[in-house]
Formats: C-alpha cells, structure tokens, sequence
C-alpha cells in the first residue's frame, strides 16, 4: 500500500495525510491542472457551496497571490474556485446588461444572450492569458495555468465593476467617460496579474503592467486587422 503523501492546509495550518482537511474542510487534489480539471470543476461548481460571496472576493481583492497560488497548488473547496467565480461574473453581467441596455461601459453587446456574455467573458479570459503567457514566460507556468489566473482576476474585476457600469449608464453617459472606466477595467485586471506572479518591486510592477498592456494593444490590433479581411 503507498502511503499518502502529508499535505500542509494553507487555511487552519495542520498537516493532514487524507485528500480533505479534517479541521477545516479543505480538499488537498494532487494532480497537476490540466483543461479537463479545469473543465470538471466548472461543472462541479454549478452545484458547490463554499464560503460567502462577500468573503470570497475580500480575499481575492486582498491576497491574489494567495488564493490563485492556493488553487494551482491543489487545495480546493474552502475558497471559490475559478470556474464558480466565473459563473458569478457571468451572472453579474446579466445583471448589467438588463439595467443597462447592452452596455458595459464603452462596449454595446448588441444580442446580451447567456452565450453571448460567457463568450464576452471567455474571449476577455483567453486574450489576457495569452498576454500574460508572453510577458511572464519566465515564471514558466504552461497557458492552462495562466487561464485559471485570469479567470480569477478578470471574473473579479466583472464582478466589482458592474456597479459602476450601472451608475455610468444611468447618470452619466459620456463617451470618454465610459472608455476611462472600460481602460480602468484591464488596467485592473493587468495590475492584479501581477499581484499573482507575486511581483514587489515598484519599478518591475509598473514595467510589467506596462508589458502586458503593450502586448494586449498589439494582439486586439492583430485582431482588428484580421477582422477586415
């Protein structure tokens, strides 16, 4: 019989040998992250049930590095995964769309369906990850890995804004004023990327949010130009 590896809880701090924390509940998974895990936890989240919501996103707004790292690492079941947030976010933006005619700031979704807005949020989540594959290649995390830190981070940042998305089409309606808050959007996404790859300096943190948004200008004016032909 091959003993089980003892894992550490990275939420109560007891060293436990079975696939669940004893104390708190977490669930330690072995297997490398893969797009078939990822795949089989956005199902099995439709239905889980983890900590609240408000706390979930206190946390990931709070220590990024650590809960995306906490997932990656394979503790599950104690903070959301990425698959629920990203549920969440989607359903934060039905919310959006139906008091904001279409919009979420400077972009108009002219069919706001259920597909439409996964795709809005799918396409948001692959073109970061590509971004972010290329800037950071030095900490040598394969394309899965970078998908799962940006369906945390760009989910989140849905999640929050969408508030003010709703105050920006009730009350003020300003074309440049809807383009500054769509830029604060990624700006916000790049900025907590970075939080994740755990960056400190000052100088290397700005230098790489600016990188990744150099590379996501150059890759949606790849996509502009294909579009045309």
């Amino acid at each position: 019989m091959v003993e089980q590896i003892m894992a550490h809880c990275t939420v109560c701090k007891k060293d436990f040998h079975s696939a669940y924390c004893p104390n708190c509940g977490q669930q330690k998974v072995d297997e490398k992250i893969s797009p078939k895990s990822v795949f089989l936890d956005l199902l099995n989240n439709i239905y889980a049930v983890d900590k609240s919501f408000i706390a979930n996103l206190v946390n990931l707004f709070k220590r990024p590095e650590f809960i995306v790292n906490n997932y990656l690492n394979g503790y599950r079941k104690y903070y959301f995964s990425p698959g629920k947030l990203f549920l969440l976010a989607s359903l934060a933006l039905v919310i959006s769309f139906s008091f904001t005619n279409k919009h979420f700031f400077a972009l108009n979704v002219v069919k706001p369906t259920a597909e439409v807005q996964l795709f809005l949020l799918l396409f948001f989540i692959v073109e970061f990850s590509a971004a972010s594959k290329i800037v950071y290649r030095k900490w040598q995390k394969n394309f899965t890995e970078h998908l799962i830190i940006n369906m945390y981070t760009v989910s989140l940042w849905a999640i929050l804004m969408v508030p003010l998305a709703v105050v920006d089409y009730l009350y003020f309606q300003i074309n440049w004023l809807s383009w500054f808050f769509l830029i604060l959007y990624f700006l916000l996404i790049l900025i907590w990327n970075a939080k994740v790859m755990g960056i400190r300096k000052i100088g290397s943190f700005v230098l790489f949010v600016f990188l990744n948004l150099l590379v996501l200008t150059v890759l949606n004016g790849a996509l502009v130009l294909i579009s045309m032909f």
